[in-house]
């Protein structure tokens, strides 16, 4: 048992240091892209007024200049009209027709502009390109119909296998899940020898707690029944080289952790949900702002967080008083709150979206149908509601440089264009009204050394003591 996790660790790892290999056969998307978009944000420009491109769409003038001398100088609306009205009564315009060669030179006049059009003004896209044809994009659409199968009821809840089948989807479907979950299972029979060391109970809920969290921020030295030694496990620790993926989307993967030991408050979280739903205990994801972690309740009904960035036991006015939770946050519920099993399900969703647009370099309506899937079912869910605020702010952005527009009045003669653009917006007021305010990313990363404080360190003592008292 101890080699077949050995060896999915391996293979987990060497896939891990091959995704680049995959990526590269990959053909993204030339326009649009994500080169140079930053994000807009509500605690950015949130301005109505679109770009400042000005160049203005050249107005088309084709009718006066493509009469022929036998269309009785009709003015027509477009070169397509006119050669519809020089082929009305079933003409047919070849070199052998009986027309006259002068009409016959006239339509070959027609099928040039019309030639000339297509280049220089080719019809709005008011909806990304499709990705269908690109390698891997079935195992995408097999993981959606996975994750919404168990959002609706048709197949059980399992965080495990969605977890497993979002990241294995970014890979290429090249992990095999026999090997990821027996991992899982390995890992929560070391947990149950040391509960059982310990004189603890399986199947209480504060020591399923307790435990786990020892086995994520401890070396714990277990002893394999009926054989002569022992296996040893060492902390998780917070990987601080790459903790947003930015330079390797895989970097924040579950499966990443369980190959190297180390992960970020995306990872991590996940992975101490997973082994607490094998163990058969119970707890719940939370959200603060770029920042995700566990919450519990003991059995005498009090809340507490387990921070697994460095495993400290906090308190919801220690993260509030980060400085960016809002009370209008926490009022509606994006941060602070619990998030059930089938919610985390849903966040799946959202991971899958913004792993299809790594993968891919750009969007399409594959990545809208998962934000919005995960949006039923968890309809406060701020990373989903803030990805469908940048696919549109994408989307209107790809439209608007196809348009040439150079204000918002000219951009309100097309109906089109001008409802992503209120689109847009609204996704952006959405985003102001639930009260959400992004934490730059040095403020993130101050805050979390405010850990290793020595208040809270204390807090950390208070909150462990009560924790670990379930051991006597």
């Amino acid at each position: 048992m101890k080699m077949k996790k050995l060896a999915f660790h391996v293979f987990v790892f060497m896939l891990l240091g091959k995704s680049l290999s995959f990526a590269q056969i990959q053909t993204p998307q030339k326009n649009p892209t994500f080169q140079n978009f930053s994000t807009v944000s509500p605690s950015k420009s949130y301005s109505s007024t679109p770009g400042n491109n000005t160049t203005a769409k050249k107005s088309n003038t084709y009718g006066s200049a493509l009469q022929t001398k036998n269309a009785e100088n009709t003015t027509y609306a477009s070169p397509d009209n006119i050669y519809n009205t020089l082929n009305k009564n079933n003409f047919l315009l070849t070199s052998s027709s009986s027309i006259p060669n002068k009409s016959y030179a006239s339509i070959e006049a027609v099928h040039a502009v019309l030639n000339d059009v297509k280049q220089i003004e080719p019809s709005i896209n008011y909806h990304f390109p499709s990705l269908q044809s690109k390698l891997g994009y079935n195992n995408f659409e097999s993981a959606f119909n996975e994750l919404s199968n168990m959002l609706e009821g048709k197949t059980p809840l399992d965080l495990k296998r969605a977890t497993f089948i979002t990241e294995n989807a970014y890979f290429g479907n090249q992990m095999n899940y026999q090997d990821f979950s027996t991992s899982i299972k390995e890992m929560a029979m070391i947990v149950r020898l040391k509960m059982k060391e310990k004189n603890l109970s399986i199947k209480d809920n504060d020591a399923i707690l307790y435990m786990a969290h020892q086995y994520f921020t401890d070396t714990l030295n277990v002893k394999l029944p009926i054989q002569e030694k022992a296996i040893t496990t060492y902390p998780k620790q917070y990987d601080f080289d790459d903790p947003f993926g930015y330079d390797k989307p895989s970097n924040v993967f579950v499966t990443k952790l369980m190959a190297e030991n180390t992960g970020q408050c995306k990872s991590l979280p996940l992975l101490f949900l997973i082994l607490v739903k094998e163990l058969g205990g119970k707890a719940y994801l939370s959200f603060s702002p770029s920042h995700s972690f566990v919450k519990c309740k003991d059995k005498n009904g009090v809340w507490f967080n387990i921070e697994l960035t460095n495993g400290m036991l906090t308190s919801d006015s220690w993260i509030a008083g980060s400085g960016y939770v809002k009370a209008e946050a926490i009022r509606s519920g994006i941060f602070l709150d619990t998030l059930n099993e089938k919610q985390i399900i849903a966040q799946c969703l959202v991971d899958l979206a913004q792993y299809y647009s790594w993968r891919y370099g750009t969007y399409d309506d594959f990545a809208l149908k998962c934000l919005n899937k995960a949006i039923e079912y968890h309809s406060n869910n701020i990373w989903a509601i803030q990805e469908k605020s940048d696919y549109y702010t994408m989307l209107f952005k790809y439209v608007s440089e196809q348009l040439h527009y150079s204000s918002v009045e000219q951009l309100k003669h097309d109906p089109k264009a001008w409802e992503l653009f209120m689109q847009r917006n609204r996704m952006y007021a959405l985003i102001d009204g639930l009260g959400y305010q992004p934490m730059p990313e040095t403020a993130y990363t101050d805050w979390l050394k405010t850990l290793k404080e020595k208040q809270q360190a204390q807090k950390h003592q208070q909150q462990y003591f009560q924790f670990s008292k379930i051991i006597h």
